[in-house]
């Protein structure tokens, strides 16, 4: 799945923008096996998310359960050091946010395609 997919909808474009690039850094990191730049992206991740939903905690938000699930995942396998338990946690969230998608885009809109390589973790968007 294209990570740009997963921050697209009415935040404003700076925030997508920042959230987008969180997110390729997490997955570049995570496929190439840096954990701590895994690690740091999420933190990164953390902090935009925080400040698009005006410092909301992830429970507050829109984000549907799943979604939520799937990054309270990513961060718990993050926090123990967990590197392949990170890479399967951002693959999941990957299929969360395509099958997401598909139900909330018109039917003329490709779903996004994933990338090559493998999963990357994600940045802390729990708390």
């Amino acid at each position: 799945m294209s990570v740009s997919a997963i921050t697209a909808n009415s935040n404003p474009p700076v925030y997508q923008n920042s959230m987008r690039q969180d997110l390729q850094a997490l997955q570049k990191a995570l496929n190439s096996g840096d954990l701590a730049g895994a690690q740091q992206a999420f933190a990164t991740f953390k902090d935009d998310f925080h400040s698009t939903h005006q410092g909301r905690a992830l429970f507050q938000t829109h984000v549907p359960v799943a979604i939520q699930q799937d990054l309270r995942g990513l961060q718990s396998a993050l926090k123990a050091g967990d590197l392949a338990g990170a890479q399967q946690a951002f693959a999941t969230f990957q299929q969360d946010m395509t099958q997401r998608l598909q139900h909330t885009e018109p039917p003329s809109v490709e779903p996004p395609q994933s990338t090559e390589g493998g999963s990357s973790p994600g940045v802390n968007v729990i708390a």
